[in-house]
């Protein structure tokens, strides 16, 4: 693969991972204004409801798990790892990668450069 190519996946699943985490905070937003607006209110404010806790502990955990294993997988269908071990690349290896054009995990070639000189 080119290093265009690399950033092109690089950035699309940087933007699958961003829509991802705005509709998981869309629906994280959508039940609080849900527990506030819509569903009765205690008098007292001070004792909080289990299971409006319940449900945002629930909702957090596995919406965030939820929401990485989807970007994970979006990650393999575009074939963002690396070839001869399939370790994920990360946005932290990934700048090595671009460097250095090879996996840090195992030293394979990843991204290969046409070099036509004159």
């Amino acid at each position: 693969m080119t290093k265009d190519e690399f950033n092109s996946k690089q950035k699309a699943v940087g933007r699958y991972f961003l829509k991802m985490s705005l509709l998981w905070g869309f629906g994280f937003g959508l039940f609080a204004l849900l527990r506030l607006f819509v569903l009765p209110a205690k008098k007292n404010i001070d004792e909080a409801d289990p299971v409006s806790i319940a449900f945002l502990a629930i909702y957090g955990i596995f919406g965030l798990s939820f929401c990485v294993w989807l970007t994970m997988r979006r990650e393999r269908q575009l074939g963002f790892l690396c070839p001869n071990c399939g370790k994920r690349f990360s946005k932290l290896n990934a700048k090595s990668v671009i460097t250095a054009g090879k996996c840090m995990y195992c030293g394979e070639i990843v991204i290969e450069e046409l070099k036509t000189q004159p």
